[in-house]
């Protein structure tokens, strides 16, 4: 359960700051997939819905929703010494929410493996042993079902991390 894993956390050696930070990245990435955007009347743009999914992303990501809108609905391009913002359409407004939830999952998830390893390491250390670490492997690979709930997306996300 649920409380079980925050206190594994705590006896691998996360801090509670941490174990709240870590958390709190997880209900962003989980709000981000409800955000929602709206395409321009000529399709050449579009605008984040301002929805309660993307408040809360915001919010639970430290940005102003204003940020997070400009980050998802605009690029930035460097030309010479002047800067350009080019709207998104909203295929690559989608796209870009895609790639945020990925890489700021991506980026717990290696943190946390790494974090467990040094706690391995630690411990394998104190008992005279030489350096261990963890591995995660999920013998049923990649699975898409109509409706994933969490965990599968964790598993298919391990599984695309350990195939690069």
């Amino acid at each position: 359960n649920h409380q079980e894993m925050l206190d594994s956390m705590i006896t691998v050696g996360f801090e509670q700051e941490t174990v709240q930070s870590l958390m709190q990245l997880v209900v962003a990435v989980l709000f981000a997939g409800n955000m929602s955007f709206t395409p321009s009347r000529d399709g050449e743009s579009c605008t984040l819905d301002e929805t309660d999914a993307a408040f809360k992303t915001a919010a639970l990501l430290g940005v102003t929703f204003e940020g997070l809108s400009a980050s998802l609905t605009t690029r930035v391009i460097l030309a010479g010494s002047e800067i350009l913002q080019k709207p998104l359409h909203i295929d690559e407004s989608r796209k870009s929410s895609e790639a945020l939830i990925k890489a700021v999952y991506g980026a717990a998830f290696d943190y946390i493996v790494e974090k467990v390893n040094q706690s391995i390491e630690r411990g394998a250390q104190s008992h005279g042993q030489s350096e261990s670490s963890i591995g995660v492997l999920d013998i049923f690979g990649f699975e898409t079902f109509d409706v994933n709930n969490f965990e599968q997306m964790c598993i298919n996300y391990t599984n695309e991390a350990l195939q690069q």
